[in-house]
């Protein structure tokens, strides 16, 4: 999958969820969060995509969010 995307055409929008569902599969991941730092702010960060296998727990979100 993550090969297929080397050539992918489509917006951003579409690409990152692809790219994170390929990359979750790729690690054996629970759950993947993409997050970009703010230029304006550089102490804050913003969430731009995230993906779950299904078998991630909901509070490791809250975990992350709280430590920064």
């Amino acid at each position: 999958d993550l090969s297929a995307l080397r050539s992918f055409a489509g917006s951003p929008l579409d690409f990152w969820p692809r790219y994170l569902a390929a990359l979750g599969a790729l690690l054996g991941a629970r759950k993947l969060l993409l997050v970009l730092r703010d230029p304006k702010s550089p102490a804050d960060w913003r969430s731009i995509g995230d993906w779950s296998s299904g078998n991630a727990s909901p509070n490791i979100l809250v975990a992350i969010t709280e430590d920064t």
